[in-house]
């Protein structure tokens, strides 16, 4: 593509020399503004993407570290019951259950999701406001039995 100039003789014209010069400049000006606008929406497509991802990673990684407890957990009362100790294995088991239902007050109480909601109230015969309002009658410290 050949670049049109005063030294060419094609453009004698001030007014013509002019025009040519605002539209070289309107072109230049909306190419800068395109490749602007176009790299902000992409850093922004690639902040939501990378975003989401580590949410979503985050969430496993939680779910994850929920569940080796819970493992862990089970694997202690399954010896206490395997060791004939079913006092201390009620005793663990019933600690678990205070912990998870405290757990659970807290989380409802801060957490407003009508289908969190509807899963507890399809799948208990407690009320929600029960699971919400709960208080553990356990002191701040207890001490459970080991195996």
């Amino acid at each position: 593509m050949r670049t049109l100039r005063v030294q060419d003789g094609l453009l004698r014209s001030p007014p013509l020399r002019w025009a040519l010069e605002c539209l070289m400049n309107y072109r230049k000006k909306l190419t800068v503004i395109i490749i602007f606008f176009g790299s902000c929406f992409l850093a922004f497509r690639a902040g939501v993407y990378y975003t989401m991802s580590g949410m979503s990673n985050e969430l496993l990684a939680t779910q994850a570290m929920l569940s080796f407890n819970h493992l862990e957990r089970y694997e202690e009362i399954s010896t206490c019951l395997n060791l004939k100790l079913y006092e201390e294995a009620g005793e663990k088991i019933e600690h678990s259950i205070i912990n998870e239902r405290e757990l659970l007050a807290d989380l409802l109480t801060s957490i407003n999701s009508d289908w969190l909601t509807e899963y507890i109230d399809q799948r208990s015969a407690e009320s929600i406001e029960s699971f919400k309002v709960y208080k553990s009658q356990r002191v701040r410290e207890w001490r459970e039995p080991s195996c």
